[in-house]
């Protein structure tokens, strides 16, 4: 019986320290701290020093001002207790993060915006005091506390014992350089807590600001100069050019005469399309160094950007004087040359830049061989380049398939298939070497190959015109007729329309374009522009070209007419051929034929 009643009483203890506990909370929260002691100092006879109640107890002393007393309450604290501590750093932290709420009046960073220093290092020193490994988090608060408070001997003292364990802090390092600098006028102890702080932190301008003061101060004007310039370098990363161009005035400044400065000022008002200042900064730096060809080169695209062309082409050439390997230069008047039409000129510029560069002949062979192919139509010394990139690098796709490109138009084709099945080995998924191959394969009258082929591109493209084509072609070629259906035909018709539409060159024979039954203005649409592709080529350079000697001379007074025989089959097509013959009057014209391919011979 006693014992069930002694069970009930401690169960009756329990709920009545509950009740006196969040009693005193309350009152805290009211900031009824007098409430909140006499609810503390009954819990602490209830059950004695316990962790929450003494801290509580503290805190109303604290908020009350009466520091000392709450240190003695914390004092009281057991070991057992300590790892608990933690919460009060977490506390203490939280406080400063709550910097922007300057209403709330307990707030510790509020109080030292409010010059209450006081209470902000009590609090601090109380939780170095508690717990010791906190140190490191909190000793830069509480030097900052003190350097705030006018403490600067402290301040010191406590940043270099933070510094000691923790010396890649590069705020801290900074700060302890402030008070050398401003308080002890010591820039001399200055400099290497600032030197470090830019090793730290390369991207903080807020650094080599402070570094090129005391290089002033220590009359260090070469170490002020180049940290002035990295400073301006930092700036422009950060689009800050307002900021970068004080960092060039400071370091113009410092030297005067160095043409540096007014260089890179020239670039930043380039930036900002102020061509008028660029080029004044540009004719200084000029003027300081007449050898420096980046000036001339930027001087010369200021002037290409105001089309002043004849003046930017002599200093591009400038550059090159003074720096024949600027490869950006070469670009610039490989440009204007091609826009006046001066081939023989950009030929001339590609060669000197492969003469002069070292690492970059790789990409000056491509980029050569591209201007031979596509501006000036000559495809041999595209050809011969595509060659000379592929010794220096013989893994590049592209230059394979180039290759390819151009041994099928020069009728290489064992070379053709060789470079494009090298394309396929190093990308077996490319569309365009399957559709070469199988095109090659149907001019060799391989047609099951070049069916295969084509059904390959088709899985890769399935809607690829010229694949269609050429496999319904090939189906033709081997008597496969029963896939001209209508559903078929009208696929076919289907894709000339749309090439018909976009002023593209129908991929369709106009022999074979006579089984789709097209109208006769659709067959004439399709002859004018297989026949319009072959008189826009592009320019070609006719000195490369032997010179031919005809026979003009007419018989019988009659207009020759040529036709040349593009298909080599046997199929009925041929008499279309013969069929020429009828459609002239025979006492006007005289009608030849001609072929492409050996296969066919006919007169």
């Amino acid at each position: 019986m006693e014992t069930s009643s002694l069970m009930a009483f401690m169960y009756e203890l329990v709920l009545l320290r509950s009740e006196i506990f969040e009693s005193a909370i309350s009152f805290f929260e009211k900031k009824n701290y007098a409430s909140t002691q006499e609810m503390c100092a009954i819990l602490n006879v209830l059950q004695p020093n316990n962790l929450k109640v003494l801290l509580l107890l503290s805190l109303s002393y604290f908020m009350q001002g009466k520091y000392k007393k709450a240190i003695e309450i914390l004092d009281k604290i057991p070991d057992k207790h300590l790892k608990y501590i933690k919460k009060l750093n977490y506390f203490v932290l939280n406080y400063l993060e709550k910097y922007q709420y300057p209403e709330a009046s307990n707030d510790l960073v509020v109080c030292k915006k409010l010059d209450i220093i006081d209470k902000t290092s009590f609090y601090l020193k109380i939780a170095i005091q508690i717990f010791p490994r906190i140190n490191f988090d909190i000793s830069p608060i509480l030097g900052d506390t003190y350097f705030h408070n006018g403490n600067i001997l402290s301040a010191v003292k406590t940043y270099s014992l933070y510094l000691k364990d923790q010396s890649d802090n590069p705020v801290l390092l900074h700060d302890m350089g402030l008070i050398y600098l401003n308080h002890f006028n010591n820039a001399a102890a200055a400099q290497p807590l600032f030197k470090l702080c830019v090793d730290l932190d390369k991207r903080n301008t807020l650094y080599y600001e402070s570094l090129i003061s005391v290089y002033q101060q220590l009359d260090k004007k070469d170490l002020a100069f180049k940290t002035a310039l990295s400073c301006a370098e930092v700036y422009m990363l950060n689009n800050d050019y307002i900021g970068a161009m004080n960092a060039l005035l400071c370091a113009s400044n410092l030297f005067p005469e160095n043409y540096y400065p007014y260089w890179k000022m020239g670039l930043i008002f380039c930036k900002l399309d102020d061509d008028h200042n660029a080029l004044m900064r540009f004719e200084d730096a000029k003027r300081m160094k007449p050898n420096f060809s980046l000036i001339y080169f930027n001087i010369a695209n200021v002037y290409e950007k105001m089309n002043r062309l004849e003046e930017a082409e002599e200093l591009y050439y400038k550059t090159l004087y003074f720096n024949p390997k600027h490869c950006d230069t070469y670009h610039k008047l490989i440009a204007l040359k091609q826009r006046s039409g001066h081939i023989d000129d950009v030929i001339t510029l590609y060669d000197l830049m492969l003469n002069h560069s070292v690492s970059d002949k790789f990409v000056i062979h491509k980029e050569l061989a591209n201007y031979f192919y596509n501006e000036v139509g000559n495809l041999k010394e595209a050809f011969n380049h595509f060659v000379k990139a592929l010794e220096i690098c013989d893994t590049d796709l592209n230059t394979y398939l180039a290759l390819g490109t151009l041994s099928f138009k020069l009728n290489y084709r064992n070379a053709a298939l060789n470079y494009f099945l090298k394309v396929l080995e190093l990308f077996p998924d490319c569309l365009a070497p399957h559709l070469y191959i199988g095109y090659i394969y149907k001019e060799r009258k391989q047609f099951n190959e070049a069916i295969n082929e084509f059904k390959k591109v088709l899985n890769l493209h399935p809607n690829h015109p010229d694949a269609y084509c050429f496999l319904m072609e090939c189906r033709r070629h081997i008597c496969k007729f029963t896939i001209f259906d209508e559903t078929n035909l009208q696929k076919l018709k289907d894709i000339v329309f749309h090439q018909l539409t976009n002023n593209e060159v129908p991929t369709i024979s106009l022999q074979h374009s006579l089984l789709c039954n097209f109208e006769s203005e659709v067959l004439i649409e399709i002859a004018s522009i297989l026949a319009k592709q072959y008189a826009d080529k592009p320019y070609v350079q006719r000195s490369l070209y032997p010179g031919y000697v005809h026979d003009i001379s007419v018989s019988n007074s009659c207009i020759r007419i040529g036709y040349i025989y593009t298909d080599s089959s046997s199929h009925p097509t041929k008499e279309l051929v013969r069929s020429i013959r009828k459609l002239h009057d025979r006492n006007k014209f005289e009608v030849f034929c001609y072929s492409l391919s050996p296969i066919n011979r006919l007169r």
